[in-house]
């Protein structure tokens, strides 16, 4: 009876071993592509980029005014919450609304002075979440353009971004992607949202100093920043996060998964028996 009790004790660790080594090989897999871009594009690992702030950092969504179903507010105050700026809620709102009410083709829009941000319900309604955080983050781009930046800033992203000199900020003649105030939208959606992995859609491309974009967002922030660099917070929270959402969009993938940690657990747990034996 002792023989046989040992036996299972020894099957489980070896089964929960076994799982452990799958998991860590997982977390390897999924983040190797993202630590060799930030590596290659700025020599250092951003944790942002791997880290929600949720897990980090007290949420900044409690003031939030926030219009459509409590599901869609959910959403959105989660979407916000993971932003990597601070935020004075209690001076806008976000109204989820349908496309009529927005301009076509567009997933969200900012309005001043009134301080309001409408977002397509079909965003806020992606399980994924993290198109909805960089749309977010893009439109709050513009209400950081319009309350704090000055004109003296907006020369210095002209620079940055290589537009030709006397590029107009706000042309309405120019396509959307090539006009300055969507270009700043998007570089900040990138450094606010960078958990959403969404790269800068407008003609631009992609951000070649992200330090110097940074420093000119944040010389103009009203507070710090609310990024973390504690290393003993670990990676594998957001990507169980990515991988729940993948499954909650792709239900194929719960099965596969299933069968995986099945296989590896039995075959671990047998192992670990023989060797006892």
């Amino acid at each position: 009876m002792r023989t046989a009790a040992r036996t299972m004790l020894f099957g489980f660790e070896g089964a929960i071993k076994g799982l452990l080594a799958l998991g860590i090989a997982f977390t390897i897999v999924t983040s190797a592509p993202a630590v060799l871009v930030n590596i290659t594009n700025r020599g250092t690992i951003d944790l942002d980029t791997f880290v929600p702030r949720t897990a980090v950092s007290s949420p900044q969504s409690g003031k939030l005014q926030v219009e459509g179903t409590a599901s869609e507010r959910a959403a959105v105050r989660h979407a916000l919450d993971d932003l990597v700026y601070p935020v004075d809620t209690s001076g806008f709102k976000v109204v989820v609304t349908t496309a009529e009410n927005l301009p076509e083709n567009a997933a969200g829009m900012y309005i001043y002075p009134e301080n309001v941000i409408y977002l397509h319900e079909d965003v806020v309604r992606d399980p994924r979440r993290q198109g909805l955080s960089h749309v977010l983050a893009h439109e709050i781009g513009h209400m950081f353009d319009m309350v704090y930046m000055d004109e003296s800033a907006r020369v210095e992203f002209l620079k940055m971004r290589s537009f030709p000199p006397g590029t107009s900020w706000r042309s309405s003649d120019a396509d959307w992607a090539s006009r300055p105030e969507e270009d700043f939208a998007e570089v900040f959606a990138v450094l606010d949202a960078p958990s959403a992995g969404t790269p800068v859609q407008t003609d631009a491309g992609r951000i070649k100093n992200i330090a110097q974009a940074r420093r000119l967002v944040e010389r103009f922030q009203p507070g710090p920043s609310r990024t973390t660099k504690r290393l003993q917070v670990a990676t594998m929270l957001s990507l169980a996060r990515t991988a729940a959402n993948d499954m909650r969009t792709e239900p194929q993938m719960l099965p596969v998964m299933f069968i995986l940690m099945l296989v590896v657990a039995t075959v671990s747990a047998v192992q670990s028996m023989e060797e006892m034996r």
